[in-house]
Order: C-alpha cells, then structure tokens, then sequence
C-alpha cells in the first residue's frame, strides 16, 4: 500500500466536509509535492453507497490515483483496515455539534485521529484532550502531514483513558448501571 495510508470508514453524510480533505490535498498534488504512492485515501464501505463515493470520487480527477474505496464489510475486517492506517479520518460536520460512533471504534484501534476541519465542539476536545490525534484547523495542517513534515504523535500510553473510550468498556459500564437500576426496582 501506499507510503500513507489514511482510512475513512463508514457512511459519509452529506454535511460532513469530505471537500475540506480533498481540497487541500490537491494543492500538493497539482505542485508535484504528492505522487500517486505517497499517499492513500481509502473510504472503507462507501462503495456501497454510490452517490456518497462519487462526491469523493468526482471533487478532483488528479486525486483519484490516491483515492479507493471498498464495499461494506463485516465489522472484524472494517477494523482490519482501522488497524493498518497511518491516520484515521472522522470528517467533521460544520452544521451538527456531535462525535460520530466511528470516533470510538478509531480510538480502540490506537490508531492517531484526524478530524478534518476541525469542530469547535466535542471531537475536537475529545481527540486534543486525550492524546488520540490531530485537529486540523486549516488546510495547510493536513497538507503538512500528507507531506511528512510532520509526524502524527499519539499520546496513547494511559491504558485507563484508550480503555474508557471502547464500547466494550462503555457497554460493561451502561450493564452495570441498567443492573443496579433493576436492582433498585425489585428492592422497593
């Protein structure tokens, strides 16, 4: 695979602004900085949904050496793809405040986070707060990293905080607390 791989999984909604990531990684491709190689888009199960694939697709014809997709697939093998990122992108949407569920699967599989453009709400300071990646705050963060002049730091080694954001670890929690809510109600 390429130098870089970045992977996208899941849905890509209309308002999420995939356009931010592919307009500015076309500036280093135009100038000759990014060959086909360097750098890899994949958008892991989008080719299940065309008109999603083709908004990515279709944005700039000399990006699509650099841009794949793959068909939906069952959750272990989607996570097989997490695993072998360099960086996993969670595309922020300007007009909904929130922290896509992809977010959570993305910090279990220790992979570095881009959220790309930035959201000045929840995923930026989840992702910021913990270590878990980079906000990209502007066009010229993600062309830096696509080119190498930076390197994505990942601040993972508290095992508690990248445990606490699983849902095997959120699921145990909310068990726990449905059981002693039952158990509450059958003592009265």
């Amino acid at each position: 695979h390429a130098k870089q791989l970045w992977v996208h999984n899941g849905t890509l909604k209309s308002t999420q602004d995939v356009e931010f990531v592919l307009d500015a990684i076309v500036e280093p491709v135009k100038r000759g900085q990014l060959k086909p190689g360097d750098l890899e888009l994949r958008f892991v199960g989008l080719e299940h949904f065309p008109e999603q694939w083709a908004r990515a697709w279709n944005r700039h014809s000399e990006l699509q050496p650099f841009l794949s997709a793959t068909p939906r697939l069952p959750r272990e093998e989607s996570l097989q793809h997490n695993l072998a990122a360099d960086a996993l992108l969670a595309i922020s949407d300007p007009a909904y405040n929130n922290i896509y569920a992809k977010v959570f699967d993305y910090i279990g599989c220790g992979r570095p986070i881009l959220v790309a453009p930035n959201d000045p709400g929840l995923m930026n300071r989840l992702v910021e707060e913990n270590g878990f990646g980079r906000v990209c705050y502007e066009a010229k963060d993600l062309v830096s990293i696509a080119l190498g002049e930076e390197k994505l730091s990942l601040n993972m080694n508290n095992e508690e905080r990248k445990t606490m954001y699983q849902r095997r670890t959120q699921s145990q929690r909310l068990r726990s607390l449905v059981g002693q809510q039952i158990f509450k109600e059958k003592e009265e």
